[in-house]
């Protein structure tokens, strides 16, 4: 098997596009590190849209950071919104599909979401690393989903969940 690399990588990246359109919406993100990971792993998805709520931090990153991103917060869209309550009325307004990363007793395992459910455009919300997103929140999205892990007291870091659903989603 031969590695296939420069113009053909690109060849193959432009022939397989996403099905459907991902936005992202990251809710009081504490660790600067994970918005960086998260701007480079929206770069490989050709997401369109980045919104940064609460006390996530936002670009321009420092020289340690730009590493983590590998600078992609200059090619990529993305705004500072005030109120996520009403950024997700929008959505819904615009047909966006709103799906939240949570752990709840409600929460379905992000395998069993059915693709008929989901409108051509989709917006993945997340919430703080530690407290998640509050259930006034989750109460206003269509889904709330989990990646779920095999091990007592085992998680997954938040880019490592939104990157295992973004990737079933597109």
């Amino acid at each position: 098997m031969k590695k296939i690399t420069g113009s053909k990588l690109k060849k193959f990246n432009k022939k397989n596009k996403p099905d459907r359109e991902i936005i992202l919406v990251l809710d009081n993100l504490e660790y600067a590190r994970n918005v960086a990971s998260i701007f480079n792993l929206a770069f490989a998805l050709r997401v369109e849209n980045i919104f940064l709520t609460g006390i996530t931090t936002t670009p321009p990153f420092g020289k340690e950071l730009q590493k983590v991103s590998k600078r992609r917060e200059e090619h990529l869209f993305w705004k500072k919104e005030k109120n996520l309550s009403n950024l997700i009325e929008k959505f819904k307004s615009q047909n966006i599909t709103t799906i939240a990363l949570a752990k709840t007793e409600d929460s379905i395992n992000f395998d069993l979401i059915n693709s008929n459910q989901i409108a051509e455009k989709v917006a993945i919300i997340v919430g703080n690393e530690k407290q998640g997103l509050s259930n006034k929140l989750l109460s206003e999205v269509d889904i709330v989903t989990i990646v779920p892990v095999f091990r007592p007291l085992a998680h997954l870091n938040v880019v490592n969940e939104l990157a295992v659903l973004a990737y079933k989603l597109v």
